[in-house]
């Protein structure tokens, strides 16, 4: 068990046990989607199977950029070239990522995941390291107007606010310019079709309350943060039920409404978030703010395990996609967990691969 300090980079324990349970539950959730001779729907599987599902949804993403505007908040010696050079490392690693989600699992199990589309759809594909990519150009203004915190909350909630008006505009269930390049490249900042993952306008909001969440706790400290937590993430939530309900929304949003991100889901997914702040504080309270120490190291190299999983899941894509008892899935999943775990802490303390 280790007791770590608040350091330079604003790593407290909550954020970094939320961090860890995110890595844990996106690897599982990955390679339960892999499962397709699986009936998630029967009553045995079921249970586990919308758990593994929820808890690789918000509770994972959006944690994931929610804690990567936390971060960026307490960072002193980044500057706006260092961002702009972080949006570049993480477009190719999206890229990467595309190569074997995209090509690999298509040569390998062509049934499902082929015919290989052209090279451009397959290597632009949108994965969350491309929409991380460009949240580093929100981090480089507000790194330039460090001084300034006024501006920097005013122009904070107008990113969101016309963020929320361009999704409620956009006819999403429709929209389209006709060309296939330029929708490739529209899918980056808006939602299209069901074609979008994790567009820029849409899930902007994550790093966005991220980033004031983290200037919130600096200010107030930790007692007020928890309480402006319970206070925010149950408005959201009041919200979010109320407008779904009147506008006939289901509760749990679907999977292309889940990656476009209606601005209702983004107030739906806050409240997941800050509901998980809650409980990991009070188990940080009865621990005494104590982890093992495997959830500290995996909370730190979340990157790297993101990027190993991908590569290991394609190549083991036949094996994975035989699979037909949820268990072994879940097996599987724990095993790929692990091999990422090790593999990216060996990449990170060798220093082969800086993310």
């Amino acid at each position: 068990m280790e007791n770590i300090k608040q350091d330079s980079k604003g790593r407290v324990m909550e954020i970094e046990l939320m961090k860890a349970v995110a890595i844990i539950s996106m690897v599982l959730v990955h390679v339960l989607g892999m499962g397709v001779l699986i009936d998630i729907r029967s009553p045995e599987n079921y249970p586990v199977a919308f758990t593994i599902s929820f808890m690789g949804c918000f509770p994972s993403a959006g944690v994931f950029m929610f804690a990567m505007g936390w971060g960026t908040a307490f960072s002193k010696r980044a500057t706006v070239g260092s961002y702009l050079r972080r949006c570049i490392t993480l477009f190719e690693a999206g890229i990467v990522i595309n190569l074997f989600t995209g090509y690999v699992r298509a040569i390998l199990v062509p049934d499902i995941y082929g015919p290989i589309g052209s090279v451009l759809h397959s290597i632009l594909a949108t994965d969350i390291y491309f929409f991380a990519a460009l949240a580093q150009l929100y981090f480089a203004l507000m790194k330039k107007l460090e001084s300034k915190n006024t501006q920097r909350i005013m122009i904070s909630i107008m990113i969101i606010a016309i963020c929320f008006c361009v999704n409620i505009l956009v006819p999403a269930e429709s929209f389209t310019t006709g060309s296939v390049w330029l929708d490739t490249i529209l899918v980056f900042f808006i939602r299209l079709n069901d074609r979008s993952y994790f567009p820029f306008i849409s899930w902007i909001f994550f790093p966005v309350t991220g980033f004031g969440a983290a200037a919130f706790y600096r200010k107030y400290g930790m007692k007020k943060t928890t309480i402006a937590a319970a206070v925010t993430g149950a408005c959201a939530y009041i919200v979010s039920t109320l407008v779904k309900t009147a506008l006939g929304m289901s509760a749990l949003p679907s999977t292309p409404e889940y990656y476009g991100l209606h601005p209702i889901n983004a107030l739906n997914g806050f409240a997941i978030i800050a509901a998980e702040f809650l409980i990991v504080r009070l188990i940080l309270l009865a621990s005494r703010n104590r982890m093992p120490g495997f959830l500290l190291t995996m909370s730190k190299n979340v990157s790297y395990i993101y990027i190993i999983q991908w590569p290991l899941i394609s190549v083991l894509s036949p094996l994975l996609v035989g699979i037909t008892n949820i268990w072994i899935n879940v097996i599987a999943g724990i095993v790929i967990l692990v091999i990422s775990y090790f593999l990216g802490n060996l990449l990170k303390k060798k220093n082969l691969i800086k993310i």
